[in-house]
């Protein structure tokens, strides 16, 4: 590449970070949960100016979703973990990512000081790539206009990029989210433009399903989204490879000790060993069924056996 970086993007944490950078630099800026095919375009439009200019391109987001902070009773679920998100900035061949940590303090920068801040540590920030619905600054005051206005003042270009449609439905991370409840998991997939998949680490549990005949690896599924509770097949992948698997989402209401949440177990078929904290990778197939109560483990186990072979068909 002509700026010399390797194709692993350089992770930054500062303004001050960025500004180290030589010559011409473009930047995406927004959150990019799910860096679905409309964040895709924006991120690559930064590119595409970075290139033109033998410059850097990359992003510059948030370590977390900003409502949060400002409004976290209306925090959305995510549809990728942080490490997850970046991944997928990253496989698009940036230059670096800017992480900046969203606190309160963030939260009470004004649109203006926000961009003057980010002029003044990395003067050659000379072009801005957002979502045409981007908004930023203390009570989400700032947007595209905003960013105009700012650009004269500044120095620096602003190009604002329509969302992309699929179907005739506006593809957004809030559409994403809606379907990965109803389930509706090929939707989620071609909005994303990636196959949709749940990740997290495998957490100790009672061990009740061992007892039962069918282990389970429990998913520590933080703050993501989570499909309609329920019984589906899919497929696991681990560090001992894929496997076709049993997935129950709910919160076992046949078992003795049931607890209120909602609980991401997997019974990875034809698996044996220990998988205590490692992460999981989890790519839906089918519902097979509701969550429902049953009179007796032994009816509980009759169906999971059922279940177990609906998911190998």
């Amino acid at each position: 590449m002509a700026n010399g970086f390797t194709t692993h993007p350089r992770l930054l944490h500062s303004p001050a970070e960025l500004g180290g950078l030589p010559g011409f630099i473009s930047a995406a800026i927004g959150f990019f949960d799910g860096v679905h095919l409309g964040h895709q375009k924006v991120i690559q439009q930064s590119l595409t100016e970075a290139r033109s200019q033998g410059g850097f391109g990359g992003v510059i987001t948030f370590d977390r979703h900003p409502a949060t902070v400002v409004a976290p009773e209306r925090a959305p679920r995510m549809i990728y973990t942080r490490e997850r998100r970046l991944q997928e900035m990253a496989a698009m061949g940036l230059d670096f990512i800017l992480l900046l940590p969203f606190d309160h303090d963030l939260s009470r920068q004004t649109a203006g000081h926000f961009i003057g801040e980010l002029k003044r540590q990395a003067p050659g920030l000379r072009r801005l790539v957002v979502g045409s619905n981007f908004v930023f600054g203390q009570g989400r005051t700032g947007n595209l206009s905003k960013l105009l206005e700012l650009a004269g003042h500044w120095d620096f270009s602003v190009q604002g990029i329509d969302p992309v449609c699929l179907d005739g439905i506006t593809i957004s991370s809030t559409q994403i989210r809606k379907s990965i409840h109803q389930a509706d998991f090929g939707a989620a997939s071609a909005m994303l433009g990636r196959t949709y998949a749940m990740e997290g680490r495998i957490v100790p549990g009672n061990q009740l399903g061992r007892k039962i005949g069918f282990p389970t690896a429990n998913l520590d599924y933080g703050d993501l989204a989570l499909p309609l509770e329920g019984v589906y097949s899919g497929w696991a992948t681990t560090l001992q490879g894929q496997f076709r698997t049993v997935v129950n989402i709910g919160r076992r209401p046949t078992l003795p000790g049931q607890t209120p949440q909602v609980l991401v177990e997997a019974h990875l078929l034809d698996f044996s060993g220990d998988l205590y904290h490692q992460k999981l990778e989890i790519r839906f197939g089918k519902r097979l069924r509701e969550e429902r109560k049953f009179p007796s483990l032994e009816a509980l186990k009759a169906q999971i056996q059922r279940d177990v072979e609906m998911a190998r068909d």
